[in-house]
């Protein structure tokens, strides 16, 4: 069983597809989401966002937004989002947009 998620940013679709699962930075802390998940809407957070598609595990730095989860789709509204390689480079991404440098990177 699989879920749709799509994440939007102001420039346009980043991603959208069937995922298995997925955790997501919001406000007050990480949550997951997997098929059938209750409704909800939540403020988005900076954080990695990380989900699993087709065994394959995906990640994305994002910050700031937010996100509405139904029992079949999740949409995730985000001012800011770049998908990484991995997990270390979403933290050093991560890191980069916490504390840019002089500059604007």
């Amino acid at each position: 069983m699989s879920l749709n998620l799509k994440i939007m940013t102001p420039q346009g679709i980043a991603f959208e597809g069937e995922v298995e699962s997925l955790s997501a930075p919001g406000i007050d802390g990480y949550f997951g989401v997997l098929p059938s998940h209750a409704p909800m809407v939540t403020a988005i957070g900076m954080g990695i966002l990380k989900f699993e598609k087709q065994g394959d595990i995906q990640y994305y730095v994002i910050s700031g937004g937010v996100a509405e989860v139904t029992a079949r789709e999740t949409t995730i509204l985000a001012d800011v989002t770049k998908k990484v390689a991995g997990p270390d480079a979403a933290e050093i991404e991560l890191e980069e947009l916490a504390f840019p440098t002089p500059n604007g990177r």
